[in-house]
């Protein structure tokens, strides 16, 4: 990983009335990192993360598996 910009969050943070809206570019960076530690611990399907460590995996019948997880 390599650093390619920085973003000062405090011109973007505004109790006032003048709100600005992050520029996507941030938000699609915040979202791969958060991304990032969910891999490292959970098992990705589609947009889906599923755990790994609560429970695994049950076999439910017929070649299904159930997971717990969230979306």
């Amino acid at each position: 990983m390599r650093l390619v910009s920085k973003f000062d969050g405090k011109e973007q943070i505004n109790d006032g009335e003048d709100w600005v809206p992050l520029p996507q570019e941030y938000m699609h960076a915040l979202e791969v990192i958060l991304r990032e530690n969910l891999m490292e611990n959970c098992t990705s399907i589609g947009r889906s993360f599923y755990s790994n460590s609560k429970g695994g995996s049950k076999e439910i019948g017929g070649g299904a598996v159930g997971l717990g997880g969230f979306f």
